[in-house]
C-alpha cells in the first residue's frame, strides 16, 4: 500500500507563509512609491498654480480665492467641485514646491493603496471566518498585477492635478462604501459621518467616480432592504452623496465645456454614448484578459479556495447577481466620460480607474463563486504536490503568451534601475532651469529629453501658443516659451 504524501511536511508553519506573502506584496508595491522621487510638476500644475497665487493677490484671502476659484471652475468649466477645492487649497499651500508636491503624492499614492486593501479586507471579512486570511493577500496582489499592470499610472499617481481630479476621489469613493457597509452592520455614529464625509466628497470630482460611488452606495442599499427592509436613517448617507453627485452633474461649466465635443441632438448624444461605453469597456476588458495574468491569477484564485481549509461563511446571493451587478457598475462608470467626450476613446487617467475597477470587480466575484460553489456542492480538493504544481503551470503558460516586459510592474523597476527615471527627471529639472533663469522674454530650449512610460513630462511643444507653453511662460514670468526636443 503507497504511503500518502502529506504536504503539509513540506510547507512552512502559517504565519511564515503569511509573512512571505507579505513581503512579497512589499516588494511589488516599493516601486510605485519610489517612483515619486523622481517626479516634476506637469502641464496643470503650473495653469492651475499661477491661477492660484493670482487670486490669492487679488482676493487677498487664501480661502476666499479658493472659494472663487472653485465657483468659476463650477460655472465655466466643469462640476468636481470637490476636487477643485482640493487642488487649489494644496497649490496655494505648496506654491508649486516640487518637494511638497512630491509629499503629497506619496500621501495619495499610500491612500490609493490602502483603500485597495481596506476593500478587499472587509469583501474577504464578508466571505470568510478568521481575521488572518491569505486569501486576501492574494486577491489584492490579483487586483494590482491586473489592473495596475497594462496602463500608466502617470496621470494617477504622479501627477497633482490628477491625483486630486481621478485617484483621490476614487480611493474616498472606496473607503466610503466599506464605512457604509460596516454602519448598515453596527449602526454606529462614527461610520455614518465618515462614510457621508467620504462619499459627499468622493461624488464631487470627476463623473466616473462620482457613478461608481453611487453605485456602490445604492447596492448596499438594496442588500440591506432585501435582507432587513427600509430604515430611513440608513439611506441618509445615500442621498447625500447622490445630492453632491447631482450637483456636480448639474454644473453649467459642464454643459458649455461639452459643446466643443457634440452638436448633435440630445438623444442621439445618448444613443452614443450608451454605444460608446460598450465599446470603451469591451476594449478594456479584452486588454486585461489579452494583455495582463488576470487569467491566470483567476485560475489560482479559484484553486486556492477550493483547497483551503478555512471556514466560509454562508453566502446565499446567487453570484449571477454578483456579477450582473459588476456589469452595471462598470459600465455606469463608463458612461459618463463616453457622454461628455462624445467618443470611444478616452484619456490615459480614464483608462487607469477603469482597469482597477474593472479588476476589483472581477477578482472580487470569482472569489465569490468559487466559494459559493464550493458551499453547495460541498466540493473540497485535498490539497497535494501535485496540486501546488497547478497555479505555477497556469501562470507559467500565461507568462508564454502575455510577456512580463510588457508590464508595468517590471517597466517600473526596469526604469528606476536602469537610470531612465533619473535621466527624464534631469533633463525636466534642465528645462525649468534654463526657462526660469534665462534672461530673454523670449525662450527657446533645444535639448533632448528621456522619455519615461511612468513619469509625465511637463509637456511642452515647439507651438508657443499651446495650452501648456503658455501656462508656462506665464508661470515663470517669460512672453513665450518653446521647446525643441533634440534626439540624441
Amino acid at each position: 500500500m503507497k504511503k500518502r504524501v502529506v504536504l503539509k511536511r513540506y510547507l512552512p508553519p502559517k504565519y511564515i507563509r503569511e509573512i512571505g506573502m507579505g513581503i512579497l506584496l512589499a516588494m511589488l508595491l516599493l516601486p510605485y512609491f519610489m517612483t515619486i522621487l523622481y517626479v516634476v510638476p506637469s502641464a496643470d500644475d503650473f495653469a492651475n498654480g499661477l491661477n492660484v497665487l493670482r487670486s490669492i493677490q487679488a482676493e487677498g484671502n487664501r480661502y476666499s480665492a479658493i472659494h472663487k476659484i472653485t465657483i468659476d471652475s463650477y460655472m465655466g468649466w466643469q462640476g468636481t467641485w470637490s476636487s477643485i477645492y482640493l487642488l487649489s487649497f494644496l497649490l496655494s499651500v505648496t506654491q508649486v514646491n516640487f518637494g511638497a508636491i512630491r509629499l503629497i503624492l506619496l500621501l495619495n499614492a499610500l491612500l490609493f493603496f490602502f483603500s485597495l486593501w481596506y476593500a478587499i479586507r472587509e469583501l474577504c471579512g464578508a466571505f470568510v471566518d478568521g481575521k488572518r486570511s491569505g486569501i486576501r493577500t492574494l486577491m489584492l496582489a490579483g487586483v494590482i498585477l491586473t489592473g495596475l499592470s497594462i496602463t500608466t499610472p502617470k496621470e494617477n499617481l504622479y501627477w497633482l492635478t490628477g491625483a486630486c481630479v481621478y485617484t483621490i476621489p476614487f480611493s474616498f469613493a472606496l473607503l466610503g462604501a466599506c464605512h457604509y457597509a460596516r454602519y448598515f452592520q453596527r449602526s454606529t455614529k462614527r461610520d455614518a459621518v465618515i462614510c457621508t464625509i467620504l462619499g459627499v466628497f468622493a461624488a464631487g470630482g470627476v463623473l466616473q467616480v462620482a457613478a461608481i460611488v453611487n453605485f456602490l452606495y445604492l447596492l448596499i442599499v438594496c442588500l440591506d432592504l432585501k435582507t432587513r427592509g427600509m430604515r430611513i436613517k440608513r439611506i441618509i448617507p445615500f442621498f447625500a452623496v447622490l445630492i453632491s453627485a447631482l450637483v456636480n452633474t448639474l454644473a453649467p461649466g459642464n454643459y458649455e465645456r461639452h459643446q466643443a465635443f457634440a452638436t448633435e441632438s440630445i438623444l442621439i448624444q445618448l444613443f452614443n454614448a450608451f454605444v460608446n461605453t460598450g465599446k470603451i469597456l469591451f476594449e478594456r476588458i479584452s486588454a486585461l484578459m489579452a494583455e495582463s495574468y488576470l487569467a491566470g491569477i483567476l485560475i489560482c484564485l479559484v484553486l486556492v479556495i477550493f483547497c483551503s481549509k478555512k471556514t466560509f461563511r454562508h453566502l446565499s446571493i446567487n453570484p449571477c447577481w454578483c456579477w450582473a451587478a459588476a456589469m452595471i457598475g462598470t459600465y455606469l462608470s463608463g458612461f459618463p466620460v463616453a457622454l461628455g467626450f462624445n467618443r470611444a476613446t478616452i484619456t490615459i487617467r480614464v483608462a487607469f480607474l477603469l482597469d482597477v475597477t474593472i479588476a476589483l470587480f472581477v477578482v472580487s466575484c470569482t472569489a465569490y463563486t468559487a466559494i459559493w460553489i464550493r458551499q453547495k456542492w460541498h466540493t473540497h480538493i485535498r490539497l497535494s504536490p501535485s496540486i501546488c504544481f497547478v497555479p505555477a503551470l497556469i501562470l507559467a503558460m500565461n507568462m508564454v503568451f502575455v510577456p512580463m516586459n510588457s508590464m508595468i510592474f517590471y517597466i517600473m523597476p526596469s526604469e528606476l534601475l536602469d537610470g531612465t527615471m533619473l535621466r527624464n527627471r534631469q533633463d525636466q529639472l534642465g528645462i525649468i532651469e534654463q526657462i526660469a533663469t534665462s534672461e530673454s522674454s523670449d525662450v527657446i530650449i533645444m535639448q533632448p529629453l528621456t522619455q519615461s512610460v511612468i513619469l509625465k513630462n511637463i509637456g511642452l511643444t515647439s507651438d508657443e501658443t499651446h495650452w501648456v507653453n503658455i501656462a508656462v511662460a506665464d508661470f515663470f514670468g517669460k512672453k513665450t516659451v518653446r521647446f525643441i526636443e533634440q534626439r540624441e
